[in-house]
């Protein structure tokens, strides 16, 4: 019977243990790795002047992060749930898993490698690069979000800022694609076919379509030929 009652007193110590640090909070002030086995509830990142804080995730879970002041935080493994970045702080991320990380202010996010997101956003003037990775969509508040490349699967969402797409033999249609009010299609500067549906009336005004460097060369070549004929 003792036995019985100390197997269930240590049953209940380790619930009460994991769920305390599943809820961790924590602020970071200096560099800081996070690893797998490493699970909190919200971690905010400041700066300790005149240093910035570089924050690096190789894996563990965060329900909710946000950066602040000038720091950088590094992703290439691990699960957050919510991501803000504020002020002038930078994310990478390369790899992992975000479900919907928002660039504010002047903050800028970077994407690119085996990332995965559901909803990836920009306010205010906030900057989001996407050079890869894989997001079901991306939603313009505000700010600019500039597509190199990656898999957009479902759509494009703006209702102020810009949404610049990058590549070669770009289209822009108001009409038609999943939702009724347009597409853009064509390729990204390494050859992979595009086609992102436009997921609302007023997006398709906010959206820039950019040549690759080659066509502009060739544009403005064509655009001195005609000149000079006339």
């Amino acid at each position: 019977m003792k036995a019985k009652f100390f197997l269930i007193a240590v049953g209940m110590m380790l619930i009460w243990v994991c769920g305390a640090r599943a809820t961790l909070n924590i602020d970071i002030y200096s560099d800081k790795l996070i690893k797998n086995g490493d699970e909190y509830n919200t971690a905010d990142v400041y700066d300790t002047p005149p240093s910035r804080t570089t924050v690096t995730m190789i894996g563990g879970i965060v329900g909710r992060m946000e950066t602040f002041d000038s720091s950088v935080l590094n992703i290439t493994d691990g699960d957050i749930s919510i991501l803000h970045a504020y002020d002038f702080s930078t994310v990478n991320a390369s790899g992992g898993y975000i479900h919907s990380p928002t660039a504010w202010d002047s903050s800028t996010i970077n994407i690119s490698g085996t990332f995965n997101a559901v909803e990836v956003g920009a306010t205010a003037t906030g900057i989001v690069n996407v050079m890869g990775g894989s997001m079901k969509a991306i939603a313009g508040w505000g700010g600019v979000i500039n597509l190199y490349g990656g898999t957009v699967t479902d759509n494009m969402h703006a209702v102020s800022g810009w949404v610049n797409v990058f590549g070669y033999d770009l289209e822009k249609s108001s009409t038609g694609g999943k939702y009724g009010y347009g597409y853009v299609s064509g390729f990204w500067n390494d050859g992979t076919a595009l086609t992102i549906d436009i997921g609302s009336s007023g997006t398709y005004s906010h959206i820039n379509l950019v040549p690759e460097p080659a066509s502009l060369i060739l544009l403005t070549l064509g655009s001195l030929i005609i000149r000079r004929r006339r």
